[in-house]
């Protein structure tokens, strides 16, 4: 073992000093496994300085982790066989904790080994694999869920020579969207475009294109809120006694939760919400800041004109006006600001009581509407605005 040592040390201080701070988690596994830990570390370290100083750095966390040296110690050796392998060294000793410790003994070597044949394949898409975070790769399904991504990915390799660093961020993203089911005529698609041409074909792998938005938007499961838009305005209609303005937002998949928007003219939906109920009360809860003045005049008087643009004016009800901040124009917009994605305002439910009239209108518009061909949505809505005109409770309209 001090020959071991004293041949690191010729090599490099740094490496000794590092050999030596990691030797105490080692020794117990005995001088025999000590000594082959120590000549791959020289071996790899010879062959790619920083990849032998990656090896050694990451050995005492792979160790308490796996509580054994020898299986990921042959599997770093097998970089020995490509040139610069530092970058995938590196990434390979930081993800080994999280290998073994969320895919099992088993699971990591699976792992290790379909990471080492991209490696053989392409080392840019080698060295992209061992660099994803593995939890990211598995998505919570253990080794099955990184087979899962890699299989066809392998399949379009095979076929289309596409490589794994080109689409494995992509698919990361797709598959936790919409399945695994997704990723294969997904990235058919985008090697389709690639072959048209180069910058188009990553934009799509990066989900920056329209043509990728697409893809995913028509696949992704929910309430799509653009084949409902004449529901909602027709809701809107019943519920505030005025029209409002119903355009698609630019919300992306990759944006996170959907949700609907106001800039204080136009009420924005994204394509899809998680499901119908939700949906409905995150129009009526917009439009009713609209409707209903959620907003303080006055804070949004002075924050439009910090933005250089002009104020949007509101047909307030009558019974609003009154809340409208009357001074104090700048602490009023910092209490604008701070709760402008906040709790549902208030003054909607305390707007007051919808009158038997104003009901009675309303279910005569439905019911006009349900004449011109609006059958998707029309007699539920219709026998809703009945029951408002009768004073039986509300319920919203059953929509397919």
């Amino acid at each position: 073992m001090e020959r071991a040592l004293e041949a690191l040390s010729a090599l490099s201080f740094v490496a000794h000093r590092d050999a030596l701070d990691a030797l105490p988690a080692l020794q117990h596994h005995g001088e025999d496994v000590v000594l082959r830990w120590l000549d791959a570390a020289r071996r790899l370290f010879e062959h790619d300085r920083e990849a032998g100083k990656a090896f050694i750095r990451g050995s005492r966390d792979a160790e308490k982790v796996s509580e054994t040296v020898l299986s990921w110690t042959g599997q770093a050796l097998a970089f020995l066989q490509w040139p610069a392998p530092a970058p995938a060294v590196e990434g390979f000793m930081k993800n080994l904790p999280r290998a073994f410790g969320s895919l099992g003994h088993a699971g990591e070597r699976r792992w290790a080994e379909i990471g080492l044949l991209w490696y053989s394949r392409h080392a840019e898409s080698g060295r992209a694999y061992f660099a994803a975070p593995v939890l990211d790769l598995a998505s919570r399904q253990g080794i099955t869920g990184i087979e899962q991504l890699c299989t066809p990915l392998e399949e379009l390799y095979e076929s289309r020579k596409l490589m794994l660093v080109t689409v494995l961020a992509g698919a990361v993203r797709v598959r936790n969207l919409l399945g695994a089911q997704a990723i294969l005529p997904w990235a058919a698609r985008g090697a389709d475009i690639l072959q048209s041409g180069r910058a188009r074909g990553e934009a799509y792998f990066r989900l920056e294109s329209e043509e990728s938005l697409s893809v995913l938007l028509d696949h992704l499961p929910g309430f799509r809120m653009s084949e409902r838009n004449r529901l909602l305005s027709l809701l809107l209609d019943i519920w505030y006694e005025r029209q409002f303005e119903l355009r698609e937002s630019s919300w992306s998949p990759e944006k996170g939760r959907p949700f609907v928007e106001t800039d204080g003219r136009t009420v924005f939906i994204p394509a899809v919400m998680p499901d119908r109920d939700e949906a409905i009360l995150a129009v009526l809860h917009a439009a009713g800041h609209l409707a209903f003045g959620g907003f303080d005049r006055a804070a949004l008087q002075t924050v439009f004109s910090e933005a250089g643009s002009i104020t949007p004016s509101w047909p307030l009800p009558s019974s609003c006006v009154s809340r409208q901040a009357s001074g104090k124009s700048a602490s009023a917009a910092a209490r604008f600001r701070r709760r402008l994605h906040g709790a549902a305002s208030s003054r909607i439910t305390t707007a007051g009581a919808i009158t038997a009239r104003q009901r009675s209108d309303s279910m005569a518009r439905i019911e006009s509407s349900a004449s011109c061909g609006v059958a998707a949505c029309t007699p539920s809505a219709a026998s809703s605005a009945r029951r408002l005109a009768s004073g039986t409770s509300w319920r919203w309209p059953q929509i397919s």
